[in-house]
């Protein structure tokens, strides 16, 4: 439910929490997760309230990021350190929507990225449009990416691989595969739903026929017909896994 982002172990820890350990003024859903094994460094999510960290006067859907404190699972509120990352040069406000974030971070890379999508046009200066376009919020250099330039059609879904150097999304019934910072997306095929493995070697998504696909390199695999699928890393001798939803199984 779109209610509450939080993080669990004995008892829930509310990470959607106003400044001041008040409570938020708006909701806050779409949790996504780091892929650095247990540690989970970062949560991402999407929230409309304007409480959670200063200077946010915008009144649209933001996109924020808690980064977990050192040690173990915090036991208490007011713990780990909120930021907002849907933002532009100099912390600019966007002045739209952003919304369904993705984070890297993998079994071998510390997260530092967080992909997300956005209806703004003054994040960066290359988008002047008020369609749908990805970026990502590079925490480390703190400067947000397009990356979504020159697709048409609006630019949504994206997954981001465990090293931040490439991100997947979906546009006017299309995945692309673009390179963080470098060049123009390149189209994958027809198709939604794409799915990143965290050691960005391979890539799932559903065809415009419905059938799920496996991609690595230039080999490409049609599967079975399903949805919402999902790839593991490469595990030597076992190779790769994909999960996908089929006819109400799995």
């Amino acid at each position: 439910p779109d209610s509450h982002a939080g993080i669990f172990s004995t008892t829930p820890i509310n990470i959607s929490i106003g400044k001041g350990q008040t409570a938020p003024n708006g909701a806050s859903g779409e949790p996504a997760v780091s892929g650095d094994n247990r540690r989970v460094k970062l949560i991402a999510y999407s929230s409309l309230a304007s409480n959670l960290v200063n200077g946010d006067s915008n009144g649209v859907r933001d996109v924020f990021v808690w980064r977990r404190p050192g040690g173990s699972v915090p036991r208490e509120l007011g713990r780990g350190y909120l930021r907002r990352v849907s933002i532009g040069r100099h912390g600019r406000q966007a002045n739209g929507p952003s919304s369904d974030p993705s984070v890297d971070g993998s079994m071998t890379r510390r997260p530092r990225c967080v992909a997300f999508q956005s209806t703004a046009t003054n994040i960066s200066q290359r988008d002047a449009l008020p369609d749908s376009d990805i970026y990502v919020r590079d925490l480390r250099r703190r400067r947000t990416i397009l990356v979504s330039v020159g697709v048409k059609g609006g630019a949504t879904n994206p997954a981001l691989s465990g090293n931040c150097r490439k991100v997947l999304f979906e546009a006017g019934g299309k995945v692309y595969r673009a390179r963080v910072g470098r060049g123009r997306a390149k189209q994958l095929g027809r198709g939604s739903e794409p799915d990143y493995s965290r050691d960005g070697r391979s890539i799932t998504f559903v065809r415009a026929d419905g059938h799920v696909v496996f991609l690595h390199g230039d080999r490409q695999f049609r599967l079975g017909r399903g949805r919402s699928p999902h790839v593991s890393d490469y595990a030597t001798g076992h190779g790769w896994a994909v999960a996908y939803n089929s006819d109400g199984n799995v």
